[in-house]
């Protein structure tokens, strides 16, 4: 019997601690799943971002609160370092309720530094530093040094932000002595660039590479690739400093090739910004141009006008469930403390009552008010600065359109070019070589940033392929840059469905009275004897199918004859839509248009184009960027001569 009852209680034990043990054992799994995040994250975030994801996935399914909390965070670390900062704010809120939750410190404390670093980037210093406080005050009562570290410089931060350059320094210092002081430097937090940052402030550029040289080593060891890109970049902007240009080249070079493979963005931003500084000093316009507008497409992806809205939506939402959970907890000790006092009393409780709320509703309601006109203030001088951007980069795109040497080459000329928003993703691109001029319009795929930043490596190719490597057979042209770019493309991982262009380029060579013409899905026409033809270019699109190295593309030559009008466009006046029909203009249409209007000059032309989109379009937006040139070609320019 006593056998029995034994065998009986065993079972049950066993019955009721298993799932205990199956459960503490997948709680395991979730934080080694974490741990891995950690550890792997700067040598191969697509690898850490698969940990952690596995981890949330885990947690959610046995409703670990603690492993989903800490897989939360890690996945707001990701979206911050690729500039998502939007996403990157409402992965850590969740993250830190649940840490509250579950009073879970530790994790609290690290969430609240993520979220100041959001704050910072947004250029929201006050508010960065409310987070960065309290993370600091939470590791200082756990005594967790090496968090000390890196709390201690995220305060250092602000302050030097704010040109509170001493006050920085203080912070930077402390959290140096304690990084000495620590034995296992292994994923804590470097503070030598920091402190070089102070010194590099102040002109001592000396100092400032000796600290930043310390900070390349020590990420290097780490195999942190953002620490040791950072690291590389500030030591090629010092060299700057220093007038050693092509010095600081190698190194800015090298810095956005590694911010590249983690796609870095904030870092990206600002090492295109140093790259268009230092050739601009080198006299190199071209790439100071070419580099100056990729940072301003990068600073517009991060500090867009939606994205400060939604951050300052979640703060706001915050907040206000924080001041909620206040009120609440208030109203509980309320009806508690109600309950023990005497009946006598319960009148004048009430009016106490009613006033405080009466005054609490009148405070959050001003503060409310406050944090708005903030908001405000703030998107104002966010939207402002992002649009003086753009208007830069318009400035910048200008520049590389080269419309002077296009009239110097064909004074009977026209371009017609209207950007559908502040920048443009058409551009005509013009290039002399061996006594003959090569003239080209390119639509890329999109408008506005998008578009443009296609432009911008659209124009630096041709460079590459006519001006240096000397290249000006249509044809041959054409396959080079479709090689070139589906290259570029294919190492930098982009989505080729949303990047290509189309493209129309001719030579002509004035000394033999001779046009070569080839197309990629972009049509010629001409003028010739009061009728006007068509040469069509190949069906294929630049940059398409990455895998496909076996295009070719056809080119077909034109004697021309004095008096010939020659029109390259894209496809944006023919696509946009009429505000009494509803439909395109269409290819037959323009065709019919540039008919009509032939026997006009060339600026008149221009004129009679524009007025005719303008009738036709009416109220409606303009569909799309739009490009149209025109050149009547004579018997020869007698500044043409073959070398």
């Amino acid at each position: 019997m006593r056998l029995l009852l034994l065998i009986l209680q065993v079972t049950i034990f066993l019955l009721t601690a298993a799932p205990s043990f199956a459960q503490e054992k997948t709680q395991n799994r979730v934080d080694q799943l974490n741990e891995l995040f950690k550890k792997t994250l700067n040598k191969d975030p697509i690898q850490a971002l698969e940990y952690t994801r596995a981890a949330l996935d885990i947690a959610d399914s046995i409703g670990y609160d603690r492993g989903i909390a800490y897989a939360m965070n890690n996945l707001g670390v990701i979206q911050n370092r690729i500039g998502n900062l939007d996403k990157a704010l409402e992965y850590f809120f969740n993250s830190m309720r649940l840490h509250q939750a579950i009073d879970n410190q530790d994790g609290l404390a690290a969430t609240l530094n993520n979220i100041g670093t959001v704050y910072s980037a947004k250029k929201d210093h006050q508010k960065a530093l409310e987070y960065f406080l309290d993370a600091y005050r939470i590791v200082e009562d756990l005594g967790d040094t090496t968090r000390l570290i890196g709390s201690l410089n995220n305060i250092g931060n602000v302050h030097l932000a704010e040109h509170e350059d001493d006050l920085a320094k203080e912070y930077y210092l402390a959290s140096l002595k304690l990084y000495n002081n620590v034995q296992n430097k292994y994923q804590v937090f470097d503070p030598h660039t920091n402190v070089g940052n102070t010194y590099f402030r102040n002109g001592h550029y000396d100092s400032a590479l000796y600290f930043y040289n310390k900070s390349l080593l020590i990420e290097q060891a780490n195999e942190n690739k953002v620490g040791e890109a950072q690291a590389l970049h500030h030591i090629g902007v010092t060299y700057e400093q220093l007038g050693r240009h092509n010095t600081a080249v190698n190194y800015l070079v090298d810095a956005l090739q590694l911010a590249q493979t983690v796609n870095a963005k904030p870092l990206l931003m600002d090492i295109y910004k140093s790259l268009s500084d230092t050739y601009f000093n080198q006299r190199n316009w071209l790439l100071a141009k070419d580099y100056l507008l990729l940072h301003g497409m990068v600073k517009d992806s991060i500090y867009n006008e939606e994205s400060n809205r939604r951050i300052s939506q979640l703060g706001r939402t915050f907040e206000m469930e924080q001041q909620e959970q206040q009120i609440e907890l208030l109203r509980k000790e309320s009806e508690i403390q109600q309950l023990q006092l005497k009946n006598n009393r319960n009148s004048i409780l009430a009016i106490v009552l009613g006033a405080t709320v009466l005054f609490c509703l009148v405070v959050f309601y001003y503060l409310k008010n406050q944090s708005n006109q903030k908001t405000r203030a703030l998107l104002a001088a966010k939207n402002k600065e992002i649009t003086e951007s753009i208007h830069y980069a318009q400035s910048v795109q200008s520049a590389i359109l080269d419309e002077e040497a296009i009239k110097k080459s064909f004074p009977e000329s026209f371009i017609l070019y209207k950007p559908k928003d502040i920048v443009s993703g058409d551009f005509y691109w013009h290039a002399k070589l061996n006594g003959s001029d090569i003239l080209a319009s390119v639509d890329c795929t999109g408008h506005g940033v998008a578009g443009a930043f296609m432009t911008v490596i659209g124009n630096s190719l041709l460079n590459q392929i006519v001006v240096e490597e000397k290249e000006s057979t249509p044809a041959s042209i054409l396959e080079k840059l479709d090689n070139k770019l589906r290259q570029t493309l294919k190492d930098k991982q982009v989505d080729i469905s949303n990047h290509g262009m189309d493209i129309a380029i001719c030579k002509i060579d004035n000394s033999h009275k001779k046009l070569t013409f080839a197309g990629a899905r972009s049509d010629l026409y001409f003028i010739r004897n009061g009728s006007i033809n068509e040469v069509k270019g190949d069906r294929h699109t630049i940059g398409e199918n990455l895998n496909d190295d076996s295009k070719e593309f056809q080119q077909q030559e034109i004697c021309f004859q004095s008096n010939d009008i020659y029109y390259l466009s894209s496809d944006g006046f023919a696509d946009q839509f009429g505000e009494r029909s509803n439909k395109k203009f269409m290819k037959r249409k323009f065709k019919e248009l540039l008919a009509s209007i032939h026997h006009h000059n060339l600026n008149n032309q221009q004129q009679l184009l524009e007025k005719e989109l303008e009738q036709w379009r009416g109220k409606l937006e303009q569909t799309d960027d739009i490009l149209v040139m025109g050149i009547r070609l004579s018997n020869g320019h007698p500044e043409h001569r073959n070398n």
